[in-house]
């Protein structure tokens, strides 16, 4: 962890349930007593969740929890995974903060944490010690009327106290590394993406040579991988590595997101047939009057996937079936045709949610649903994906 560098969090309230984690995060087993957390990943996720109500979609956001736990930031790639018990000994442990505390009344788990725990905080280092500051909040008047002192985090684990000044925040110097984090963020997305549309390119290429100048020799379409995405920790790349996609369902997914951001990569399916003085039949696609620029199909991936290899095609169909978790789960829009026209025909549109999710993250408190569907995938698309996966 940097220490020259300030954390901004939004569960900065985690300052009020010092008294209660150490018994939670025992009885979790994450925790025995010692001035070290077993699983300080897990840790910090359940305190996250704990404070926001909602897992962390980055890690990023785990930063200041890791920091709590005595783990360095840069020390995990990707976030833990709460279960369902996790989740409850969460809400049981907020719920026990708010039975200790009968100023707080009859207030709910999700009350408490829009009140006081999930807010906008940084976490300042100087040197070898580290000051808490959080945005100002209506109820803070009461903090003085709890039971515990809310003024320092002084777990049995982390050597040294962090004092916390409540309402104290520097609304400009939060705004401003909020910023920078984003920027930073978005600089790793578009790495990510400009490779994998590199190598889309790449694909177009090797099947457009073929298909205009055939040799005797198969395209093998394994010869050219997809870029590695290990050690990525933006979501397009979490993305694929959490649903364990193929190079074809990466192709695939990436076709569909090249309109979005560079659509002149998709010019060269406009190339007219000579004979027909029509675009090639067999390249798919389309456009309309609000985009000039080609819109792929379905058709268009299985072209790209495996040429006109008829057998390869039946295949290659499988993976853009209706029953495929790209659409049993939302990832495309399934959008309804007359049954007389061919499926190949039907455009590879993103849902906006996961347009959204890809290309930029979850860059707000607001956007919370914004990777819902592509959450979900995690959660039980894979399953779906083994009976519809074909073999391109």
């Amino acid at each position: 962890m940097d220490s020259s560098n300030p954390q901004t969090t939004r569960c900065s309230g985690i300052a009020l349930l010092y008294p209660f984690l150490p018994p939670a995060l025992r009885e979790r087993g994450w925790w025995t007593d010692g001035m070290q957390i077993p699983l300080p990943a897990q840790a910090a996720a359940f305190i996250f969740y704990a404070c926001t109500g909602r897992r962390a979609k980055r890690v990023e956001e785990l930063h200041f929890c890791l920091h709590v736990c005595g783990l360095k930031a840069e020390a995990i790639d990707r976030i833990p995974v709460l279960s369902h018990a996790d989740m409850a000994a969460a809400e049981h442990m907020v719920q026990s903060a708010i039975g200790m505390a009968p100023v707080l009344g009859n207030i709910t788990p999700d009350g408490f944490r829009e009140s006081f725990l999930s807010r906008e905080g940084m976490l300042v280092h100087r040197q070898d010690s580290a000051a808490l500051y959080t945005a100002h909040m209506t109820y803070d008047l009461l903090l003085d009327r709890l039971p515990w002192s809310p003024h320092s985090i002084h777990f049995p684990w982390l050597e040294q106290h962090i004092p916390v000044f409540w309402g104290q925040l520097n609304t400009d110097n939060y705004n401003m590394e909020i910023s920078t984090n984003n920027a930073a963020m978005l600089q790793q997305q578009a790495a990510t993406l400009s490779a994998e549309l590199s190598w889309l390119s790449e694909m177009i290429q090797m099947r457009m040579q073929n298909y205009f100048e055939p040799t005797s020799e198969a395209v093998d379409f394994h010869s050219i991988p997809p870029p590695d995405l290990s050690g990525k920790s933006d979501s397009y790349a979490g993305f694929c590595i959490d649903n364990q996609l193929s190079a074809s369902e990466r192709l695939i997914l990436i076709l569909a997101i090249a309109p979005h951001v560079r659509p002149q990569l998709l010019d060269t399916f406009f190339t007219i047939n000579a004979t027909t003085g029509k675009p090639y039949t067999e390249f798919g696609g389309f456009s309309n009057s609000s985009h000039k620029g080609f819109i792929p199909t379905i058709e268009t991936a299985v072209f790209l996937l495996v040429g006109n290899d008829l057998g390869e095609r039946l295949q290659a169909m499988l993976l853009l079936d209706a029953n495929h978790f790209f659409y049993s789960n939302h990832i495309l829009i399934d959008e309804w045709q007359p049954e007389t026209e061919p499926r190949g025909s039907k455009s590879l549109t993103l849902a906006p949610a996961v347009t959204g999710y890809l290309l930029f993250g979850a860059l707000e408190e607001e956007e919370e649903d914004l990777s819902s569907s592509a959450t979900k995938s995690k959660k039980s698309g894979k399953k779906e994906k083994k009976h519809s996966k074909g073999k391109a």
